[in-house]
């Protein structure tokens, strides 16, 4: 990964290449997390506008909408994505990905290192 410009599409391709057991989790943990927001109020609609999306319906999202939901995700509620992505082990190689945290390293600074510590 590169910090110019084509990190974006790094992580579509990221998403779209996970096996379909990786996909299914991931789309799963962002299904939870969205119905939690919801659940607090928050109007999913105007989300999905807030972060440049057509709609939250995880299923019919591109790869990159979805790397973009869940970066948005990672940097609005990091503590809630954390919490519900402790109960999607196969999601958490798509999540170290798209948040900065990667496969090789632990800590560090980012979102990553934020998601690091909450796992830690």
């Amino acid at each position: 990964n590169d910090a110019n410009g084509t990190a974006d599409t790094d992580a579509g391709e990221a998403v779209e290449n996970a096996s379909p057991a990786e996909s299914d989790a991931h789309k799963g943990m962002l299904g939870e997390v969205l119905d939690m927001l919801q659940s607090q109020g928050i109007d999913l609609d105007q989300l999905a506008q807030q972060y440049g999306l057509p709609h939250v319906d995880v299923d019919n999202l591109n790869g990159a909408q979805l790397a973009q939901l869940t970066q948005q995700l990672a940097t609005q509620h990091p503590e809630l994505l954390a919490q519900v992505a402790e109960r999607f082990p196969a999601a958490q190689g798509i999540l170290g990905m798209l948040t900065g945290g990667g496969s090789g390293g632990a800590g560090g600074g980012g979102l990553g290192g934020i998601l690091g510590r909450l796992f830690g």
